[in-house]
């Protein structure tokens, strides 16, 4: 497991994978093994690229969320239009660029990597 996001006090383990080819089986088992061993409700599979068939039935069956790259492309742009509208608040520039959970609003993520938490 890559991340660990902490959104509205819910943990959520987070797999990230950059591949060139289809994401298969292996990255969604390890998506929910990390959300097992760190005690989070949910499991994420974050990849550069699409998912296989069979990944989508796995994570179907056993709750695990896939994000493709469609939708991470979505959710990067949303977050470049919310950087861009930070710059015109007092001290918040610097948040330019940062992932969700930079954001100041209600429900923002905290990022936490897990090699850092097991240190």
């Amino acid at each position: 497991m890559d991340l660990l996001l902490i959104i509205d006090e819910r943990r959520v383990a987070v797999q990230l994978k950059r591949y060139t080819a289809p994401v298969g089986n292996a990255a969604v088992q390890q998506a929910l093994a990390g959300m097992i061993h760190y005690k989070a409700k949910e499991a994420w599979v974050i990849p550069t690229t699409t998912f296989t068939k069979s990944a989508r039935q796995l994570a179907r069956s056993i709750g695990v969320r896939l994000i493709d790259r469609n939708e991470l492309e979505d959710w990067l742009s949303d977050l470049r239009e919310e950087a861009v509208d930070l710059d015109d608040r007092p001290g918040l520039g610097v948040l330019r660029g940062l992932v969700p959970e930079a954001r100041p609003t209600q429900g923002a993520a905290i990022l936490y990597s897990p090699r850092i938490l097991e240190g």
